[in-house]
């Protein structure tokens, strides 16, 4: 019995031993990979530089200056409404006057000698109004000539008898300190009389208006432009006046003129600021005295001529010309022309100074 079950065991392994082999499948073979070509990037052209365009800069527009819609007609500066008349306020030069107030807002000033051979200062006030101007003192027949060419209101003290009656015989409109304008004067009593009397511009100009003398000046103006060629460099002039030696030093730096007399700066007494135009005229001319009628007698007053013509110097800028006065007619200003050209020599901006001189005072002043 146990033979037969090892044939039954048997056969069926070789049964299954004598079968075909079965096909191996073969695994496909992966190709070799080839070599991935190095992708050499083609070199751009490098390009030309081109040059850079030069930007022009754009011009810069000049502005058209402003047009000046009006002028003062005593200094040129521009105003924003017509000049009103100017007040001609005469002012003390007697040492014991010295120093002044309000003389450095004026706009032009007259520096004129009287008959004690001090000077008496016409000072006119156009563009300021200052609070305080003085001392003030009498009138002078040179008034009689200032007026006229400025369309001005005299401020003044009194004056002689005959001297009076002259301004009023030539239609002057007066302001006495202690007359009709005594609303607008005062003496301060820290000096002596007659050193002490006062005026205040704006009070005035409220008494010419109560008056009816207050309006826009008619005037026509001195005249006024840039530095005319020609002149010299000069730095300083003297003026021998008999009674007090007055000089006018030029300061490049604010390119003014520092006025000085008898050796000690002018500056104003309640600021501390100098007397300084932009421009100083010498004017020569020819002084006399006139008879002039008072009451039933007469007297005797120092006169001058600003009505034909003369020799004078401008300084202005540093620079000082030769020239020849002349005043047209009554109603015209002062003009200064040069002799060689003819040509008008303008005022620079700004405060004037006229010191009118002697024809024997004339050699003694020097400039240089």
């Amino acid at each position: 019995m146990k033979p037969v079950y090892l044939l039954f065991v048997l056969l069926p392994w070789c049964i299954a031993c004598s079968r075909a082999p079965a096909a191996v499948t073969s695994l496909p073979v992966s190709p070799t990979p080839r070599p991935t070509a190095t992708v050499v990037p083609t070199p751009l052209p490098t390009p030309t530089p081109q040059p850079t365009p030069t930007v022009v800069p754009t011009a810069t527009p000049t502005p058209s200056p402003t047009p000046v819609a009006y002028q003062s007609s005593l200094s040129g500066v521009a105003l924003d409404a017509p000049p009103p008349r100017p007040l001609a306020v005469q002012i003390d030069n007697h040492p014991d006057a010295r120093p002044q107030t309000g003389l450095v807002d004026a706009d032009l000033v007259y520096e004129t000698p009287t008959e004690a051979q001090l000077t008496r200062l016409t000072a006119l006030y156009q563009t300021r109004a200052p609070d305080v101007v003085g001392p003030v003192r009498s009138a002078r027949l040179v008034d009689l000539a200032i007026l006229p060419m400025h369309d001005a209101v005299l401020v003044y003290s009194g004056a002689a008898e005959g001297v009076t009656q002259a301004l009023l015989a030539a239609g002057a409109e007066l302001l006495h300190a202690e007359g009709n304008a005594t609303a607008a004067g005062w003496r301060d009593w820290s000096r002596r009389m007659p050193h002490n009397l006062y005026v205040s511009i704006p009070a005035l100009r409220e008494v010419a208006a109560g008056l009816g003398w207050e309006r826009p000046s008619v005037a026509r103006p001195l005249a006024f432009g840039p530095p005319p060629s020609g002149g010299r460099r000069a730095e300083r002039v003297v003026i021998p006046y008999a009674q007090g030696q007055v000089e006018f030093r030029y300061d490049r730096e604010i390119n003014r003129y520092r006025r000085w007399v008898d050796g000690v700066m002018h500056e104003d007494a309640r600021t501390g600021e100098p007397v300084a135009p932009a421009n100083v005229v010498v004017l020569v001319t020819e002084f006399w005295y006139r008879e002039l009628p008072a009451g039933w007698s007469s007297e005797w007053s120092l006169d001058l001529d600003l009505s034909t013509s003369g020799d004078a110097w401008l300084l202005r800028d540093g620079r000082v010309y030769r020239a020849r006065w002349e005043r047209p007619a009554q109603g015209e200003p002062l003009r200064l022309i040069e002799p060689e050209t003819g040509r008008l020599l303008p005022l620079g901006e700004g405060q004037t100074w006229i010191c009118i001189v002697g024809s024997e005072l004339a050699p003694r002043v020097v400039v240089e």
